[in-house]
Formats: structure tokens, sequence, C-alpha cells
């Protein structure tokens, strides 16, 4: 049941996904000068996480977790930089 419920909602996410803005997505994060990604709460640790895996892949990414820090990170973007918000509800 578990595996049939959890199949079930991937197949349903993914069909809410457009491809065009989804591919937009995908080359605004790839010619990304910055990457800040920024999540409140529970949404926090998701956020770094995808920081931390975004410098992996050779992203200059980052994720602070107080919302102070965020809005004065949010605010010394440059042009071409790329906020990704984290929402776990």
């Amino acid at each position: 049941k578990v595996l049939t419920s959890t199949a079930s909602a991937v197949t349903s996410a993914a069909d809410t996904v457009d491809p065009t803005a989804f591919t937009h997505a995908v080359e605004q994060l790839r010619n990304a000068g910055q990457l800040l990604c920024v999540g409140v709460g529970t949404s926090g640790p998701l956020a770094q996480d995808a920081g931390y895996r975004f410098r992996i892949a050779g992203l200059p990414a980052e994720a602070p977790y107080d919302p102070h820090v965020q809005h004065v990170a949010a605010r010394l973007l440059q042009p071409g930089a790329v906020c990704l918000c984290f929402s776990h509800t």
C-alpha cells in the first residue's frame, strides 16, 4: 500500500509540471551567477540541503538559515542571480 501510494503521489506531482517552465527554470539555475536558497521553519533544512547539493554540483549557492540573514542576502543579489524559495507544507 505504501509503495503504491508513493508511486501515485510522484506520478500525480509530475503531471502538474509544465515542461517548458521546468526547462526555463533549469536554464536559469545553470546560468546563475549566484544562487540563494531560502526557507523558514521546517523548510529551512530543505533549503540548506539544496544549497549544499547545488554547491557540490559546482553552482555558487548559499543557504542561510536565519530569516534576517536571508533578507540581507536577497537584497545583495546581483542581476542574473536566482533565489529558490522552499516550502515544506
